[in-house]
């Protein structure tokens, strides 16, 4: 699969269209991401198969906080920064789900990005002295400071795209203050995907904390068509303390 990226220039990157269409193809999308850059490394060795140079992530809670925690990955540098305007994305990115939680500090959350419509397109390029090993010459994140699942039907369904990966990774359930399960088949999140003509993702990376070396913690995500197929550990709080549990649209 040809990397697109490696025919852009600093100058494409920066002042250029953005280039959505190619962004959203063979994707890996991650709502209520935090600054989790774990599955980067994952997707660029453990499941280098897979192909995944374009990373989209969303979160409505540390979007101001992704400047800085992005800076550098584990060998590779900034190439180019590049604001996205609103103007560049599908209508209603920004907006926000129509609900009153009663809960104070995600109601306070939400109030906080009101208005701000924050989005950042990022890509990296393999230092000089790495190879292969880490990973693809060039990879890239959109970070979209939004709601999950507003992002995705704005995204992924009104570009007629599916990612190839959804991650759903210590999501914010509980204490947390997503507002909604991502887990659960029965809830907006899956609903959503439900109803994308182009399909469902073909794989579902599914996980988060866990004691050392226990996927098992994560043999629960109980989603119609999909089955776990492998477990890839990661290192969260200390070494093995999380893992990311793989399922897999089942062979008809």
């Amino acid at each position: 699969m040809e990397n697109y990226l490696l025919r852009l220039t600093k100058e494409d990157i920066l002042t250029g269209s953005l280039p959505l269409d190619k962004i959203l193809d063979d994707s890996l999308y991650y709502p209520a991401s935090g600054l989790d850059f774990g599955l980067i490394k994952i997707c660029n060795t453990d499941v280098r198969n897979y192909g995944i140079v374009n990373f989209i992530y969303c979160d409505y809670f540390l979007g101001e906080n992704f400047s800085a925690a992005s800076e550098s990955m584990p060998g590779y540098s900034v190439l180019a920064r590049r604001i996205v305007t609103e103007e560049e994305l599908p209508p209603g990115v920004f907006n926000l789900p129509d609900f009153y939680s009663g809960n104070k500090e995600l109601d306070d959350a939400i109030e906080r990005i009101r208005g701000k419509k924050l989005c950042q397109w990022v890509v990296y390029e393999r230092n000089s002295e790495c190879d292969e090993g880490v990973g693809p010459k060039r990879f890239s994140i959109l970070f979209v400071y939004a709601e999950g699942v507003t992002v995705y039907r704005c995204l992924y369904i009104t570009n007629k795209k599916v990612p190839r990966i959804l991650a759903i990774i210590q999501s914010g359930t509980g204490f947390g203050g997503n507002w909604t399960d991502f887990r659960r088949y029965d809830m907006p999140l899956a609903s959503t995907l439900r109803n994308n003509p182009a399909g469902m993702p073909d794989t579902i990376f599914y996980g988060g904390h866990c004691e050392k070396n226990r996927c098992s913690d994560y043999n629960d995500l109980n989603w119609a068509g999909y089955e776990k197929t492998d477990c890839v550990y990661v290192d969260y709080y200390s070494p093995g303390s999380g893992c990311v549990v793989v399922y897999k649209k089942s062979p008809k």
